[in-house]
């Protein structure tokens, strides 16, 4: 079992999964938060080298759910995943690289548990927090002083001496 994920693609991040073409020995989909839990939308195909895989893109950044469902009914999970969750297993895809050279996460075998998420992590910059500056409130009585120009710490409007018609 194995999970890659390419982050280099445009129009999203590439997430493929294989298997053994005899394990389970029938056909197997995978399902998930990416096609509505569809069974058989997305079945793994045979690669001619002893595998079989199937490639879905989904949003970078976001955390896919999905578990694999077999001709027979069988649920199954993928251990090389992220996690495992009661919702099966866990990619966490990470954000599309902002950088010239496109990170892509290798897969991970079952000889390597966990180094597909390792290497999705290690591969993205990390970007210090900024603090949010808050926009300080208005206060209607500082407004309506603002506007009133004989306001207490405002020079007095000086009045004007009526004006002379002429006809």
């Amino acid at each position: 079992m194995a999970i890659s994920i390419d982050t280099a693609n445009p129009s999203g991040a590439v997430l493929s999964f294989t298997l053994p073409s005899d394990e389970p020995p029938c056909a197997v989909s995978v399902v998930g938060s990416f096609n509505g839990w569809t069974a058989g939308e997305h079945e793994l195909r045979d690669r001619g080298d002893g595998s079989r895989s199937v490639s879905v893109v989904v949003a970078a950044g976001d955390d896919v759910y999905f578990r694999y469902l077999d001709g027979n009914s069988n649920w199954f999970d993928d251990p090389q995943a992220d996690e495992i969750s009661a919702h099966g297993g866990v990619v966490h895809v990470p954000p599309a690289p902002t950088g010239s050279q496109p990170a892509t996460a290798g897969s991970a075998t079952a000889d390597e548990p966990g180094k597909a998420a390792q290497a999705r992590k290690s591969a993205q910059p990390k970007k210090p927090a900024q603090p949010r500056k808050a926009a300080e409130p208005k206060k209607a009585a500082d407004a309506k002083a603002a506007l009133d120009p004989t306001a207490p710490g405002k020079p007095s409007a000086k009045p004007r001496s009526p004006r002379k018609r002429t006809t």
